[in-house]
């Protein structure tokens, strides 16, 4: 254990091969013990998270899809994304029901990850942020993705 140790993972953990889902458990299994110990784990959202939340996985390796369940069928199955219906192989549905904002269970998760986090005087994001996002404040930043992540949202 790191004790009061405090590791910031600066997000993208998705659409990076076929153990996305075994390194996404993971690092929630670190952070709860880490938090247990007195320290922590924060996970940061990317815009990979992001748009697997939101049904894009133009990104996803074909290996990708595989370790969210068991299932190998390659039957096809229905799928919306901003209101348009989509035939999917039903071995992607896994993946889909998992991160679907307002829906999957790892989308929960999510939801729980910020944006951008402020430790002691250093703010850690993924890739950058411009004057406008820090006036506009980082915790409303936060409040409405993890808004958006639940379901509660339907602006991005």
């Amino acid at each position: 254990a790191g004790g009061k140790a405090v590791l910031v993972q600066m997000g993208d953990i998705l659409d990076r091969g076929p153990d996305e889902s075994e390194c996404l458990e993971r690092l929630l299994g670190l952070q709860q013990g880490a938090r247990e110990a007195g320290g922590d784990v924060i996970m940061l959202l990317g815009n990979h998270e992001i748009m697997n939340a939101d049904l894009d996985f133009r990104y996803v390796e074909p290996l990708g899809w595989l370790g969210w369940d068991d299932s190998e069928d390659v039957e096809r199955a229905m799928m919306t994304r901003n209101g348009k219906k989509r035939t999917v192989p039903t071995y992607m549905l896994p993946r889909i029901q998992a991160l679907q904002r307002g829906k999957g269970a790892l989308a929960e998760a999510l939801a729980k990850m910020p944006v951008a986090v402020t430790i002691g005087t250093t703010v850690f994001c993924h890739g950058g942020l411009v004057p406008e996002v820090v006036s506009y404040g980082l915790r409303r930043l936060n409040e409405e993705t993890a808004s958006w992540l639940r379901g509660e949202s339907a602006s991005k």
